[in-house]
């Protein structure tokens, strides 16, 4: 999918689309969306589980 079919099904503009990618990529550690696409498909622990406390 495109920045601009992405953007034209959230009503929002095709640089907002362009930022948010860019923001994941800079997170994430990645350049590109096939690379996204590779560290998004990984397996990963669910987030918010946290270890009890030891005794």
């Amino acid at each position: 999918m495109t920045s601009l079919e992405i953007a034209r099904r959230l009503v929002i503009s095709a640089r907002t689309v362009e930022t948010h990618l860019q923001r994941a990529y800079a997170k994430l550690g990645v350049a590109s969306r096939a690379d996204l696409a590779a560290v998004l498909s990984l397996p990963r622990k669910p987030a918010g589980i946290v270890a009890p406390p030891s005794t």
